[in-house]
């Protein structure tokens, strides 16, 4: 049995889609290994992970006992080298793709697979130094002193190092709105950055665990749609899940921040969670939130296809009665009438027609129970 997609979330941003064998940062082509065979008694856990590229996937699952060439990777190292690896990207991202992208240069100058030094050693490496430029166009983002759309442009003069140093700090400052809207400007406009695609993976997995409504907020607002949509599906799964739960408890505050912004970035909805969002959609639109029930209103009213098949999945005939109140649904009802399924052609129309009793008595065998 695989891992499941939640633990392959967790480990892949963990690592920043870097090989905890070679090191080498692998994009889509990374996999999660099992350490201890699910054969000999192993967990589908994330204690049990271990992210491989391709290569180092098939190497370890390769060797032959029978006919050994070379030493077997031991479950301790592999743990070792993988819970190193961890702390390096929880130390900061940045610095550590920085340690893959030089992979290429100390392999040509050493004649040595990287890989078979010590990943301690770097990690034990003095700490970092970042010049007096890269402290001022970090201040300058935080204060917001200049145009934000000039900063992915002040960013390139930087150093490697040194523009390493500006984003972790940003990252660590997203839940402010300068660091933000400066942090998503170069994950949206700067093909320079390679790594954009990882940092955003980073701030949703820290937003997830750690943000406040308004970091949270600022990450559905300002998250450029087309790379949102490429986020490991695993790891929306798990954002979106606790944006429905945001949505759900319907503190005033929170929602008329969460729900308008999350409209915007629907699309980006991985299956898994399409059904709980629809359901906290409709919900909120018949609150009495003065930003979140208008936004989840005109939501209702404009939802992809897709999603306009979900609610039709979801309006049976105990949810139209749990709803029956609700004006937003029988608009959405009335809007989308010549897409009902003809399965239920009869029960929208009675819906819309009968009074609550009628509709109970011809549809619902035990209201007393609803």
């Amino acid at each position: 049995m695989p891992f499941s997609s939640a633990v392959k979330a967790r480990i892949f941003v963990r690592c920043a889609r870097i090989c905890c064998l070679c090191f080498k940062q692998t994009g889509a082509r990374i996999e999660a290994a099992h350490i201890v065979a699910e054969a000999d008694g192993g967990s589908n856990e994330d204690e049990n992970a271990i992210p491989l590229c391709f290569d180092c996937h098939e190497e370890i699952g390769s060797y032959n006992p029978r006919h050994p060439k070379g030493n077997k990777f031991t479950n301790e190292e592999l743990i070792q080298r993988r819970n190193a690896l961890y702390q390096l990207v929880d130390k900061g991202i940045i610095q550590a793709q920085i340690i893959a992208a030089r992979l290429g240069s100390i392999q040509q100058t050493q004649g040595d697979d990287f890989a078979t030094q010590s990943i301690k050693e770097v990690a034990s490496a003095p700490a970092f130094v970042p010049s007096e430029d890269a402290r001022d166009v970090l201040e300058d983002a935080l204060k917001r002193s200049g145009k934000v759309e000039t900063f992915p442009g002040k960013l390139r003069l930087l150093s490697e190092t040194d523009r390493a140093f500006v984003l972790e700090k940003l990252i660590r400052h997203f839940g402010e709105r300068p660091a933000a809207e400066a942090m998503m400007n170069v994950i949206g406009q700067d093909p320079a950055v390679d790594e954009s695609l990882i940092l955003l993976e980073k701030i949703i997995r820290q937003t997830t665990l750690k943000g406040t409504p308004e970091a949270l907020a600022l990450v559905l607002e300002l998250v450029p749609l087309d790379r949102f949509v490429q986020v490991d599906a695993g790891l929306r799964e798990v954002f979106f899940e606790n944006i429905v739960a945001i949505m759900n408890r319907d503190q005033f505050e929170e929602v008329n921040l969460i729900t308008p912004a999350v409209v915007r970035v629907q699309a980006a909805l991985p299956p898994e969670v399409r059904s709980l969002y629809i359901s906290a959609l409709i919900r909120q639109a018949h609150s009495d939130a003065w930003k979140g029930a208008p936004a989840a209103q005109s939501a209702l009213l404009s939802l992809p296809s897709d999603l306009v098949e979900q609610v039709f999945l979801l309006a049976d005939g105990e949810m139209l009665y749990l709803n029956w109140r609700s004006e937003p649904l029988r608009n959405f009802l009335k809007k989308y009438r010549n897409s009902w399924p003809s399965d239920r052609e009869a029960l929208y129309s009675d819906f819309l027609a009968l009074k609550m009793f009628d509709f109970a008595d011809k549809h619902l065998h035990d209201v007393g129970t609803l």
